[in-house]
């Protein structure tokens, strides 16, 4: 993807709809430099925020993607792969050591707007083997078919998956990192069939390796697209095998912490009071008081330690 096309077609949308920079950048919550190296090709924009920018400008994520406004219902393969590629480049511009779990609700986004056209493997193929530090980007099952998309050193890979269960495994445990896939490739189609996939265990390490990595929560708090990220994670001296976490939190397009969370053992996003809105709750150091939870009230944020948790909210306490 071009960075100045995107930025032109960017600011052409933002005008078409009549709105200006100051605007577009209150309605992302980022700033309006921000919204001006966009528009200048100087960056892209973060990838947690496409979905939100694509809505801002009345576009879908594929016209913002493709740079184009859509011509009709159905592209073809082409200009879905095409699209793919340009969420790869703008991912790869975000900061890797966030493991940022939206970019697989946005790739279904994607994908689901399409018909990919059925092709059918030859058998005739190149088989690689034992290749490590694939980036799993994305998946989507088409008439009972499973496929899963990877980065390999910049090559997107669609990868056809047959065993239901690696695929399962794939969808629902993926890392950003450290797969050991084996698969084979066809040149002429540009498909593949993804043969085993295994964790390297060299990515494994201790969870104390995992100190400036963090996640997107889809909503926290009434806020979309919060960031998590993990400060100092140590050995608990309590519990053997267990480890205790400092974090912080803040909005996307902006590292000034709203919130940091110290002497954490686990945590959950949950609707604790159920006024529908997801608030955050920790297990903390202290056997005595050992449910902190944290809410906002009026804008401001503040915590208090809580008794007779739900037996379903304890059993999702599972966030490292």
């Amino acid at each position: 993807m071009n960075r100045e096309n995107f930025g032109r077609f960017i600011a052409d949308a933002r005008r078409n709809k009549g709105i200006t920079q100051q605007s577009l950048a209150d309605q992302l919550h980022v700033t309006n430099s921000a919204v001006s190296k966009w528009e200048r090709g100087l960056c892209y924009p973060d990838v947690v925020l496409l979905e939100d920018l694509a809505g801002a400008l009345g576009l879908t994520l594929t016209e913002l993607l493709a740079c184009e406004y859509a011509a009709g219902s159905n592209p073809n393969t082409n200009c879905i792969e095409n699209n793919m590629t340009s969420l790869r480049d703008i991912a790869n511009e975000s900061n890797r050591n966030q493991r940022i779990r939206t970019i697989r609700n946005i790739l279904i986004a994607v994908l689901s707007t399409v018909i990919l056209i059925s092709t059918v493997l030859i058998t005739v193929s190149f088989l690689q083997i034992n290749s490590a530090g694939v980036v799993y980007i994305g998946s989507q099952s088409i008439d009972a078919q499973n496929y899963v998309y990877m980065d390999m050193k910049g090559d997107l890979l669609r990868l056809r998956c047959e065993d239901p269960q690696m695929f399962q495994t794939i969808v629902s445990g993926w890392r950003e990192e450290g797969y050991i896939i084996q698969y084979r490739w066809n040149f002429i189609s540009g498909e593949g069939e993804l043969i085993d996939c295994q964790v390297d265990s060299q990515y494994l390490g201790t969870p104390m390796d995992e100190v400036g990595s963090g996640i997107v929560i889809d909503e926290l708090f009434g806020i979309r697209g919060v960031r998590q990220e993990i400060t100092n994670i140590y050995p608990d001296p309590n519990h053997s095998h267990r480890y205790i976490y400092s974090l912080r939190y803040y909005y996307p397009g902006s590292q000034h912490d709203f919130l940091t969370v110290k002497n954490c053992r686990d945590l959950a996003y949950c609707d604790y009071d159920n006024d529908g809105v997801i608030e955050l709750l920790i297990l903390t150091i202290y056997d005595n008081a050992p449910y902190m939870l944290y809410d906002r009230k009026d804008g401001v944020i503040f915590s208090s330690f809580v008794d007779n948790v739900p037996e379903e909210i304890i059993e999702s306490l599972s966030g490292f």
